[in-house]
């Protein structure tokens, strides 16, 4: 092999002299001669910290045994898909937003949710495939709302799709996702999936109901029929 001959990467890969892209941010968004770099300033912009407000697309909503309920609305309109949620003490303030006692917003988009047995604790699901516990107060945070995350583990490969709890003493929940794999769950101090069924169905999960009945089962549908 003649090595004289061989390619020298750095200088393959090395801007040529005539390559001179705009120097600031606002000549470079009104020039056409360099897209690359228009695109890339557009991906790398940080959004700005706007206020806190609930998405416009209200998808989920949940009541616990107290009357609490908590909304959520997605907003699929940007660049990127975020949501938000909103947590009322009374049916009657909802959709107030002056009125609601705890508020956050989240950089991806909430698929599921339901109030546990606990009226303080809560769970979503999310489209990164992510289970998480909520709790909306606690005795050693003194009175009144004090939100905060317990736990959140990432374990399915897609979309969290679907999601119910289990009734009785044990506190169990079982979730479903769009490549078809149904989970089960203990939660409590923290989350921890105690079975994993991959391939419950060979589509998307559409929903899951347990049995009030047999503590221990449940039923799921699916796009495969």
């Amino acid at each position: 092999m003649d090595y004289s001959q061989r390619m020298n990467m750095i200088d393959m890969f090395t801007d040529p002299p005539e390559y001179r892209p705009p120097a600031t941010v606002e000549e470079m968004a009104g020039s056409v001669d360099y897209p690359n770099l228009n695109s890339q300033q557009y991906r790398m912009t940080r959004k700005t910290n706007g206020p806190t407000a609930l998405n416009p697309c209200l998808e989920l909503a949940a009541r616990n045994s107290v009357g609490q309920v908590i909304l959520v609305g997605n907003n699929y309109m940007g660049r990127r898909w975020e949501s938000s949620f909103y947590g009322w003490e009374n049916a009657a303030d909802v959709p107030d937003q002056s009125k609601a006692c705890f508020k956050r917003q989240c950089r991806y988009s909430i698929t599921a949710l339901k109030f546990t047995q606990d009226p303080n604790l809560f769970l979503l699901g999310s489209d990164k495939g992510s289970v998480e516990l909520w709790s909306t107060r606690n005795p050693a945070r003194g009175d009144g709302y004090s939100l905060y995350q317990v736990d959140v583990q990432s374990e399915h490969i897609e979309a969290v799709s679907a999601m119910d709890l289990f009734h009785g003493d044990e506190n169990k929940l079982v979730t479903g996702s769009h490549d078809g794999c149904i989970k089960v769950w203990l939660y409590g101090a923290d989350l921890a999936s105690i079975t994993t069924m991959t391939n419950a169905h060979t589509d998307e999960i559409t929903a899951l109901t347990t049995n009030r009945n047999e503590l221990s089962s449940f039923a799921s549908t699916s796009l495969d029929r």
